[in-house]
């Protein structure tokens, strides 16, 4: 008999590069977000504040986090989707992944881009570090009474490096209700990391 820990995780790890990049330019419609971050406790400091890339095990799309420096072990923190804005509710419809967070982006020791927070205006990271890593994507919808819930993990085993971090555990449990205007905090795109 199949557990259910064999039908979401039926996947071999992926190696792949988890790049670490410091905002070093910001602006006042990212600085306006950032302080909403601050606010749900998901960045400690507008001035510490760096996002975590990388491409997606399964459908090569470049996947990146926002939070403090968490490149440390046995901290358990939040991140947020880099690609959302805090201060809207939900996404835009028929929003795709953005262009300048990309494959060939995301490896540069700087980068430009109006993506950020989905503010539209440039700001400027700086790379802190290349992680070789092996990673696994788990994700699953769960029926429930009036409402889904999708449940999605990154399980990543982190290679040689400088911070001794052996893994970091990104995952989130969304609930979708219906209705769902009223449960705002439904589009809060947030995640638990935990790192070793």
């Amino acid at each position: 008999m199949l557990s259910v820990q064999s039908l979401y995780e039926n996947w071999n790890k992926v190696s792949r590069n988890l790049y670490v990049h410091k905002l070093v330019k910001s602006n006042k419609v990212v600085d306006t977000d950032l302080r909403l971050l601050k606010e749900k406790h998901i960045i400690t400091d507008l001035n510490d504040v760096y996002i975590y890339s990388f491409i997606h095990p399964d459908n090569n799309q470049v996947i990146s986090f926002t939070g403090s420096n968490i490149l440390k072990p046995g901290i358990t923190t939040e991140l947020f989707l880099s690609f959302v804005s805090p201060s809207r509710t939900m996404l835009s419809k028929g929003m795709n992944m953005p262009n300048d967070f990309n494959s060939k982006t995301i490896v540069k020791d700087k980068f430009i881009t109006s993506s950020y927070l989905f503010n539209g205006e440039n700001v400027e990271f700086k790379k802190v570090s290349t992680i070789p890593m092996d990673i696994v994507n788990t994700s699953g919808v769960l029926p429930i009474v009036l409402a889904f819930t999708t449940y999605e993990k990154y399980n990543i085993d982190c290679l040689d490096n400088k911070f001794n971090i052996y893994n970091i555990n990104i995952k989130r449990f969304k609930a979708w209700s219906l209705p769902q205007i009223p449960t705002k905090s439904n589009y809060l795109y947030t995640y638990k990391c935990k790192v070793k």
